[in-house]
């Protein structure tokens, strides 16, 4: 696994455009295969998050407890083992959101979900990752509003978003299911970047054989180690508001690729180029040009660059668009 940060500054409007996205929850879900009561309390804990879709980040964590048999623990039992330990679980179904304790109960959970989402998370996430079995994950973080002191780990996970599986306590259907850290399994430490700034971290990720590579997908989300609150989460679902996810991921054109002396960059229409950066994978800046007046297309000398892979990033005024690269 490669992981670089990259330490990204913004204009006023562009703080502006990314605080008045929606927030979102984050809810770690402790359940068992082999529990009756998860049965029985499941599809209605599951109704309600389904009832605030697109605010709600769910991953379902199997602990050891009440039934070690539990085949979805075994499957990775120090990652599941690490949130059971992280919050002392000693029984299942138990629903913490934003890392604080709720109840299995829907119609207090529920009631719980509504206030912490009527708090917001101080932190936005945006994630973007490919979709081959061997994937580059980007997270962006974003200091929306000022934090409070702590340590801050960022963990960032695998999951699958759909099983179908006959579990023993009955359940058909799993959603959201961990499957393994790409971080540590308590995370990394992070410094989070002051308010309106903006840190980039790159992950190689490879989703194991007996996943679905259809079904996979990370969920990255940043917890206060002291606190155990939650204050920002993310995943490549989520609507960032349409106008700008789409600027964010818009089509950007790079060739050749690979490339030996130059490369060609054309914006997506209405885009214009205002700075451009080229990184390495451990968050060197290699190249680097302000242009003041924007240009729709660039030609980049890349002659000098050592064979491997980097990073473009360009800033268009309202945010930025990633691209890789391959130097031959």
């Amino acid at each position: 696994m490669h992981k670089n940060v990259i330490l990204a500054f913004f204009s006023l409007s562009c703080f502006t455009l990314f605080a008045q996205q929606a927030d979102f929850v984050m809810v770690e879900h402790f359940t068992n295969t082999y529990c009756g009561i998860c049965k029985s309390r499941n599809p209605a804990l599951h109704a309600v998050m389904d009832k605030y879709e697109g605010q709600v980040h769910h991953i379902s964590y199997h602990p050891s407890v009440p039934y070690s048999q539990c085949p979805l623990y075994n499957y990775n039992r120090e990652g599941n083992g690490a949130r059971q330990s992280y919050y002392n679980i000693f029984s299942t179904p138990t629903m913490y959101i934003n890392g604080q304790r709720s109840s299995s109960s829907a119609t207090q959970f529920e009631s719980d979900l509504v206030e912490q989402m009527s708090q917001g998370q101080p932190v936005q996430i945006i994630v973007e990752e490919g979709s081959s079995r061997s994937r580059a994950v980007v997270v962006r973080i974003r200091t929306l509003s000022p934090m409070e002191s702590g340590n801050y780990r960022l963990l960032v996970v695998l999951a699958e978003r759909f099983l179908a599986f006959d579990a023993n306590n009955g359940e058909k259907e799993h959603f959201n299911v961990f499957r393994k850290m790409v971080t540590a399994n308590d995370g990394d430490p992070i410094s989070l970047p002051a308010t309106g700034e903006e840190i980039t971290m790159q992950f190689e990720v490879t989703v194991p054989a007996d996943v679905s590579n259809e079904e996979a997908y990370i969920i990255a989300y940043v917890q206060n180690e002291d606190s155990k609150g939650v204050v920002g989460s993310g995943t490549k679902f989520d609507e960032v508001s349409t106008s700008a996810r789409e600027e964010e991921l818009g089509s950007l054109a790079l060739f050749p690729n690979p490339v030996t002396n130059y490369v060609e960059v054309e914006m997506p229409e209405g885009l214009q180029i205002h700075r451009y950066r080229v990184l390495g994978i451990h968050g060197d800046v290699f190249m680097e040009k302000v242009i003041p007046s924007g240009q729709h297309k660039a030609t980049l000398m890349v002659e000098s660059l050592q064979s491997g892979t980097y990073l473009l990033q360009v800033d268009h005024g309202k945010g930025l668009i990633h691209e890789r690269f391959v130097k031959l």
